[in-house]
């Protein structure tokens, strides 16, 4: 005889309310967005095509020092004394380095701005990634490094660490000269363009004009960090660039999405009126058809932009013209900072002095500094275009 199954009741209630509770969970919540590029950082994508990026920092925000990470990849004692954003620059004093806190591959550079402080032991950094000892230096006048090889004359170089040497200690730091030299001659506070870059193996580093490049030895670096450095020294970075293309694998790490929420902004073609007009007066300046005290309101127009001033003031330092020192001193009471500075390094170079001037500091400071450059002038009013 056939016998039918018996289930419990309890046991069919329990299952119709297990099926009731499958049916009414919530949904599984859904997977966090990833932030596109221009949510992410906080510098101003200037433009991004075919994985290929560039960056712009004007340091004008506070927010945009949040892109960039301190690090040391050196074996020297002692830390940073000073990082900190002023008057829309970055200053660093003391040891270490900030990278930027993207990866890059294979290929990368920056262009960046530097006010030396001290005229030694300060430049670019590009880094392997996850890996300390592996790295370039782009140096201003290393003195630092080279003492352990017994030079002692400061020179402008690419260098590359961690290269293995079997002869060398494992406490000691290993590295290989790519390129060195002495020129240009570096002067404290005054301005400085330069660019380091690196595309496999090959290095290249730009001061001025001055270019410095090799192929460096040991293994290909790949995964790329680039920054700034400092080593015993004091300098202001500004007007920083980075142009290379992302790493896949930094992307999926810090889930990016390599895209944009808006498109880059047009940069309007050709120079704008202010510079046009401060290039003519540049120009017959150039040509010896303007005097001096006509192309001296350039420095102090916040209108023409900051390269265009920045030429103005280094023809005025090349033509050498000494009576221009008392009439540059009205630059350095302006409310903007660069009239301040280049006002400054115009000062020094006439003057072949440098009195302390930091158009960062407070205004106390700043009119003592003003005081001792009147005192001097007044001691050769003719020379320096001072009237008793």
């Amino acid at each position: 005889m056939q016998r039918g199954l018996s289930i419990p009741i309890a046991v069919l209630l329990l299952c119709a309310a297990s099926a009731r509770a499958e049916d009414e969970a919530p949904p599984a919540p859904p997977a966090a967005r990833r932030l596109l590029l221009d949510e992410y950082f906080r510098g101003k994508i200037t433009r991004f095509e075919k994985g290929e990026i560039e960056i712009r920092y004007d340091f004008s925000d506070a927010r945009q020092l949040e892109d960039w990470v301190r690090f040391k990849p050196f074996r020297v004692g002692g830390d940073f004394e000073t990082v900190a954003l002023e008057g829309e620059t970055l200053r660093l004093k003391g040891v270490g380095a900030m990278h930027h806190k993207a990866t890059f591959q294979a290929k990368v550079s920056m262009e960046f701005d530097l006010t030396p402080w001290t005229d030694r032991d300060l430049g670019a950094v590009i880094a392997e990634d996850s890996v300390n000892d592996q790295y370039v230096l782009y140096s201003l006048n290393d003195i630092y490094f080279q003492r352990f090889d017994g030079v002692r004359t400061p020179q402008h170089m690419v260098t590359r660490f961690g290269v293995p040497d079997g002869a060398v200690r494992a406490d000691e730091q290993v590295f290989r000269y790519v390129a060195r030299g002495t020129e240009p001659a570096v002067k404290t506070m005054q301005r400085l363009h330069l660019r380091a870059e690196k595309e496999g193996p090959e290095d290249r580093f730009f001061i001025g004009d001055r270019e410095y490049s090799g192929r460096e030895p040991g293994r290909e670096l790949t995964e790329l960090k680039i920054g700034f450095y400092v080593v015993k020294a004091n300098g202001v970075f500004d007007e920083v660039v980075l142009r290379g293309r992302l790493s896949p694998v930094w992307l999926e790490r810090e889930k990016v999405e390599p895209a944009l929420a808006a498109p880059v902004a047009v940069v309007p073609v050709g120079p704008s009126p202010e510079d046009k007009a401060a290039q003519a007066l540049l120009d017959r300046f150039r040509a010896g058809t303007l005097p001096g005290e006509e192309l001296l309101p350039v420095l102090g127009d916040a209108a023409v932009s900051a390269p265009l001033r920045q030429a103005a003031c280094e023809a005025l330092i090349a033509a050498g013209q000494k009576l221009l020192t008392a009439p540059a001193l009205s630059l350095l009471y302006s409310e903007d900072v660069t009239s301040r500075r280049l006002g400054n390094d115009l000062v020094c170079a006439l003057t072949g002095k440098n009195f302390g001037f930091d158009p960062r500091s407070p205004d106390d400071k700043r009119s003592r500094a003003i005081q001792r450059i009147v005192q001097f002038i007044n001691k050769n009013p003719a020379e320096y275009g001072a009237s008793r």
